[in-house]
């Protein structure tokens, strides 16, 4: 069973483009991606110099939805959805605590990351 799983998120990760990761330093429009597949419009803040603020994107924060990216509307990854919280059954319109990629990815990773993005095979 674990093989098989494996093997479909390789099937996965292949198929898919890479993105470039944004840097935001001020609120901004920013879309999520929903558990049903679909893109929905909210906004972003940054808190301090390491984790964001999502606002107004209910359906992106919904429980099951971590590890979904939170994009800028260029294109470029700011973070994942990492945090949802209910109150009464209904999920909050403000979630904090949201990694911001720019921050919290290790700079080799970066360097790897932009390195594939303009064609390099190794880090320059």
């Amino acid at each position: 069973m674990l093989f098989e799983e494996s093997d479909a998120y390789t099937v996965l990760v292949e198929a898919c483009s890479a993105m470039r990761v944004g840097v935001v330093t001020s609120p901004c429009p920013a879309w999520l991606l929903t558990l049903d597949g679909h893109w929905e419009r909210g906004s972003v803040r940054v808190v301090g110099d390491r984790s964001l603020t999502i606002v107004g994107a209910e359906d992106g924060i919904a429980p099951g939805t971590s590890g979904s990216p939170i994009v800028s509307e260029d294109g470029r990854v700011l973070g994942v959805v990492s945090v949802g919280t209910q109150s009464d059954g209904r999920l909050s319109v403000e979630q904090n605590g949201q990694p911001l990629l720019a921050s919290d990815l290790p700079a080799w990773l970066l360097a790897d990351l932009n390195a594939a993005l303009l064609g390099f095979d190794e880090r320059v």
